[in-house]
């Protein structure tokens, strides 16, 4: 409610002056009010500078030209000191809006105070945004695409100076998350962009490559700052450490959030380079897409006027030529047979099948029916397999916390009842290199992620489906918290028998993966 109450501060203001108002509409005044609080909030934090009612004049000026307005410069201060001290500040009073406490039964006031001034040494009077400020524009989509994630970095390093690295973890956190939303973003448009490209727009795709780059442009010089950041941190911690001659409860714990924000900052560079990757894969997907498109649409069209009308309407009943020639031009292509279905140029790009003996009355139409009836069933079936693996996946690290390979789990799973289905249409090989995509398996973060929401799977490997069926089945993670998945120069191999009435067989050969196991410390689980 607290962000309703921010925007009804800003929408339903008070204080106002019919004089001022009257100078602009009320959608106007909104934007510039919220054109205003980006500009404090981005001159206080990247630019790192006081922001000054002169800053904020001359940005005005700026902007008040996209609105095809046009007033002097006594006009536009006025209009700054009232948006300023009569809107924003509430004339230096604290707006209240009420909501309904329900576990109390009563109305509470929720205050509301966007922006404060304060006086500096030299005396200058400059603006900032409150708490409740900042927590409302992290929370408009208008930041996230304008500042986008070096102004998270920006913020996670505020976190760092001020020591606060509590929060530092809960904010680096927030990078991964960020950078993971963003790569589900590039997955899902990648999901459209094959299904249907034109459900696709160009305009769609530029925002697409435009925000990724945004990202990632920030990339070394933001993250090597903040690493440097982290490393003195650590050495602080030493020297206190050092002079008090004793790690109390305060220092080890600072020093156990300083080492997860530096795995976490590794992770998020992580992400990033992989999302450079995908993003360069998607570009050359799209074109590859549009150019089929448009191959398409050069298909030949048969003109029926050209070919047809205009050739009867010059048709000579009395001539002998005439009539031949409609016969042969125009009659006789219209009763050639259908071409046989059998030689159908279609079949020759379909999926190949076994050779297999089939009736002439189309045993194989009615089997692919058949099998398209039970496609839901097929789909749950292998939803419930997916989920297995990881299951075993999981137990079989928590005894094994130092690391292990990929041959090892696999022998211990040949004593599963359902190894069988596991393996079939190499299932099993393909969640490993989807994990090995992925790098890892991180339990903590995904139950940490809040905004993670998980779809019906339809079939597919989803790791996130897995985990949560796990939840809902009341399972437990056996106290794994996160496993890294590398590949080895050792050699997999594994003969699998597909039909034993042929001897029908197929050979497995892979490079062998190496996981690494991180276990949470004394936490509870089960769910």
């Amino acid at each position: 409610m607290e962000l309703i109450a921010v925007v009804d501060s800003i929408v339903n203001r008070r204080n106002t002056s019919s004089e001022i108002e009257n100078l602009l509409s009320k959608v106007e005044i909104d934007n510039l009010l919220l054109s205003v609080l980006v500009f404090i909030m981005e001159v206080t934090l990247t630019e790192e500078q006081e922001c000054t009612i002169d800053l904020i004049i001359e940005f005005l000026k700026e902007i008040l030209a996209f609105y095809e307005k046009h007033f002097s410069a006594l006009e536009i201060e006025t209009l700054t000191r009232y948006l300023i001290k009569d809107i924003l500040q509430n004339k230096s009073r604290i707006r209240e809006y009420s909501v309904m406490d329900y576990d109390k039964g009563e109305l509470r006031n929720i205050p509301v105070r966007l922006i404060r001034d304060k006086e500096t040494d030299d005396g200058l009077v400059v603006y900032e945004l409150t708490s409740q400020g900042y927590n409302f524009m992290f929370r408009t989509k208008e930041i996230d695409e304008e500042l986008g994630f070096e102004l998270e970095t920006v913020k996670l390093n505020l976190l760092i100076k001020k020591k606060n690295y509590r929060k530092a973890v809960a904010q680096s956190l927030e990078l991964i998350r960020m950078l993971q939303s963003k790569r589900r973003d590039l997955q899902q448009f990648e999901d459209n962009l094959r299904n249907n490209i034109t459900s696709v727009s160009g305009l769609d795709y530029d925002n697409m490559i435009v925000e990724i780059n945004n990202m990632l442009q920030q990339e070394y010089e933001s993250m090597i700052e903040i690493n440097t950041m982290i490393n003195l941190a650590k050495q602080r911690l030493i020297e206190e450490e050092e002079n008090q001659g004793r790690s109390d409860e305060k220092i080890r714990q600072a020093k156990k959030d300083v080492i997860q924000i530096s795995n976490n900052v590794d992770r998020a560079l992580k992400y990033q380079r992989r999302l450079l990757v995908e993003s360069k894969a998607m570009k050359t997907l799209y074109l590859d897409q549009l150019e089929d498109s448009i191959a398409y649409t050069k298909i030949k069209v048969y003109d029926f006027e050209k070919m047809i009308l205009r050739q009867l309407e010059m048709f000579d009943s009395g001539s002998f030529k005439s009539s031949v020639n409609i016969t042969k031009k125009l009659l006789r292509p219209l009763f050639i047979p259908e071409p046989i279905r059998a030689l159908n140029l279609k079949t020759v790009y379909e999926e190949q099948y076994r050779v297999r003996e089939f009736d002439e009355d189309g045993q194989r139409g009615e089997q692919e029916e058949v099998e398209e009836d039970n496609q839901p069933l097929i789909n749950e079936g292998r939803n419930r397999n997916h989920t297995r693996i990881i299951k075993q996946l999981i137990k079989f690290a928590s005894v094994h916390p130092d690391g292990f390979a990929f041959s090892q789990f696999f022998e211990t799973l040949k004593a599963d009842p359902h190894f069988n289905d596991m393996v079939e249409n190499r299932m099993l090989y393909l969640v490993m290199l989807k994990l090995f995509e992925e790098g890892e398996l991180d339990i903590n973060l995904w139950l940490e992620d809040e905004n993670n929401v998980v779809h019906d799977a339809n079939g597919e490997f989803d790791l996130a489906y897995c985990l949560s069926a796990l939840l809902a089945q009341k399972e437990h993670y056996y106290d794994v918290g996160r496993i890294s998945i590398a590949k080895t120069d050792e050699e997999f191999s594994h003969i699998q028998v597909i039909d034993q009435k042929s001897g029908y067989e197929e050979r497995i050969t892979m490079n062998d993966f190496r996981f690494g196991v991180e276990m949470n410390e004394s936490r509870i689980t089960n769910i």
